[in-house]
């Protein structure tokens, strides 16, 4: 799975051409905003993936560009290791960058597995939509987050009262456990926020959720 080497500031493509076993791996390549990636999974399968260091852990740590087409399965995502503090999912920490610098895409992905985390912004597969979409997208987890709010099934929070961002999760579905810190703990979205920027589009469509949500309030 050598991805590290290949990355640059310039963006990068790559295709899963087998299914992948990543039992004896902990996850710790670091790919963000400044390595822009276009990640075409084939339909194919990460089983037993981990992440249990770094920042804003998962798979692509911050996503600039697209992750397509993906299975991952048996997922281990602990965003509390080491006293980690950051947002935190299974394909993504962040999934773009506030305020339109860099966008995200997630399409036609399935994730299955745990995500555990200590941050405003811990989702099934991603931490923080920052700007971006999800678009026909299932996720079969558990979701721990033991901070105060904004845990989600698919997704954390969004990022908060930044200009022009466009947030979009559509056709889309979270099923197993949801537990939260406090409050706004949902099985879609923890938290959508509205923010004060007439720039700014937020669009949940055409989504279900099967969770079972706990929390104290705002559920």
């Amino acid at each position: 799975f050598a991805i590290k080497s290949k990355l640059s500031s310039t963006k990068k493509y790559f295709a899963l051409v087998n299914n992948i076993d990543m039992a004896s791996t902990d996850w710790t390549v670091e790919i963000t905003n400044t390595t822009p990636i276009d990640f075409n999974g084939n339909n194919r399968t990460i089983d037993n993936f981990k992440c249990h260091s770094g920042s804003y852990r998962g798979l692509i740590r911050i996503l600039n560009g697209s992750v397509t087409n993906l299975n991952i399965t048996h997922a281990n995502v602990d965003g509390t290791a080491g006293g980690g503090t950051q947002p935190c999912g299974i394909i993504a920490g962040y999934c773009g960058n506030n305020g339109a610098t860099a966008e995200g895409l997630i399409e036609n992905c399935y994730v299955q597995g745990s995500v555990k985390g200590n941050a405003n912004g811990v989702g099934g597969m991603v931490g923080v939509l920052g700007h971006g979409s999800l678009n026909r997208c299932c996720a079969a987890i558990s979701v721990t987050n033991s901070a105060d709010y904004a845990t989600g099934g698919l997704v954390g929070c969004d990022y908060d009262n930044s200009a022009n961002n466009m947030v979009s999760i559509t056709n889309s579905w979270s099923s197993g456990t949801v537990q939260g810190g406090t409050e706004r703990i949902g099985g879609i979205i923890g938290v959508l926020h509205r923010g004060d920027q007439s720039s700014n589009v937020f669009v949940v469509s055409d989504c279900y959720s099967k969770a079972h949500v706990k929390g104290e309030h705002n559920c």
